[in-house]
């Protein structure tokens, strides 16, 4: 059984800021159901009922992303997987059986009088269909540009831009004095004979902080083979502790991974990747049409690109850690499309007529308070990671 990991927390938090979505979109159909000048009992039974749809799909989708992160990932990727499944379940179970409970035994079902609700858009009809043209043209060139960029670092200095996971050699995170920190211009060029293209990074802690080499170099490496007993982490850890004895460099852990075991984890995010957007492209399909799945698997791809364009133009490393984010980016993301092709279905019910342009914005304004209301959750539980995570947490 996997054990409670740092990945395996950051997949509760993220559970916990997903977790509002099924009630935000209960309580916005029974909203509308008020507006309709229904009584509350019949609002509440009439809310639940019309959001379910909408609540199935969207996290069902989360949960094959998931299921595939657990089946295809290793480690860490696992914990996170059972932890982001756990969630999306309970936080479904809650949503519609909990919450249903609380309100048949608080609400007086003849009442008239709406229930108190924060509207964040009331009655909004932004026109995005028109702005069309000019966010696609702005959100490719950005993908276009910032990809080329890293295919550049790629074939230029693949460490640069690939983490040691993926393509072998040796992490090691020291502990060390925190007022004796050497620059890491003054590391770099202390291990600069050893490997130029280390990645030396200070990991800021809630107390303290510390030390993260990622070196190329293995015992299966020219280099790495050629020092004593083939200890890259011991070399590494050697050159450091002559050259700074007043930062008291400890090491805390040193990974080593292989080549081959590198290339194994490169191959299994792939695959996770890809079996993810089929299994998408297949249910989304399935449950509306299959150009519905097309339209989703291109949002969904531009979602997860402009996500690793931004996150690589900031300087940091794909890792296994990374691919999951970027997996549960495609769930989350799809999610909220999902949300939207549920509204364009039932208008298409009540409205054959309506078209094509007018449909979208109309859904898309229906949808809008509850997508900004989900999207900031996230955003607030993803901020907590980033303010109090450290090594791939932060990433």
């Amino acid at each position: 059984l996997p054990v409670l990991t740092m990945p395996g927390i950051a997949g509760l938090v993220l559970s916990l800021g997903m977790a509002v979505d099924a009630n935000v979109l209960i309580f916005e159909r029974i909203r509308e159901e008020f507006q309709a000048g229904k009584a509350a009992g019949e609002a509440v039974s009439r809310g639940y009922g019309r959001a379910f749809t909408a609540i199935f799909d969207s996290n069902l989708t989360t949960v094959i992303t998931g299921v595939i992160l657990f089946v295809v990932g290793t480690g860490p990727v696992r914990g996170f997987a059972i932890m982001l499944i756990s969630g999306v379940v309970i936080s479904m179970f809650t949503a519609l059986v909990v919450t249903r409970l609380v309100f048949d035994h608080t609400v007086n079902g003849d009442s008239r009088k709406p229930f108190k609700m924060l509207c964040l858009f009331r009655n909004a009809k932004f026109d995005f269909m028109k702005l069309t043209k000019y966010t696609v043209s702005i959100s490719f060139t950005f993908i276009a540009v910032a990809l080329a960029i890293f295919a550049y670092r790629l074939s230029t200095n693949k460490a640069s831009v690939l983490s040691v996971d993926l393509t072998g050699g040796t992490s090691i995170v020291y502990n060390l004095k925190e007022d004796a920190k050497p620059a890491v211009s003054d590391i770099r060029a202390a291990l600069n004979d050893f490997d130029n293209a280390a990645i030396i990074q200070y990991q800021e802690g809630v107390a303290s902080s510390s030390l993260l080499i990622k070196t190329g170099e293995t015992a299966e490496t020219k280099k790495g083979s050629a020092v004593e007993n083939k200890d890259v982490g011991a070399y590494v850890t050697k050159i450091l502790q002559e050259k700074f004895p007043a930062a008291e460099l400890v090491p805390a852990s040193v990974d080593e991974v292989g080549s081959m075991v590198g290339a194994d984890l490169k191959k299994s995010g792939t695959y996770a990747v890809i079996f993810s957007l089929i299994a998408i492209l297949v249910y989304v399909g399935f449950r509306f049409q299959f150009g519905f799945g097309l339209g989703a698997l291109v949002a969904l791809a531009h979602d997860a690109l402009i996500s690793i364009a931004i996150f690589s133009l900031c300087g940091r490393q794909i890792s296994l850690i990374v691919i999951t984010a970027v997996l549960t980016i495609i769930g989350y993301s799809v999610n909220d499309t999902v949300v939207v092709f549920d509204r364009i279905r039932e208008m298409l019910r009540h409205d054959k007529k309506l078209s094509f342009y007018d449909l979208c914005n109309a859904a898309v304004n229906q949808c809008l308070s509850r997508t900004v209301v989900t999207s900031l959750t996230t955003i607030f539980a993803a901020s907590a990671l980033f303010a109090f995570g450290d090594g791939s947490i932060f990433d």
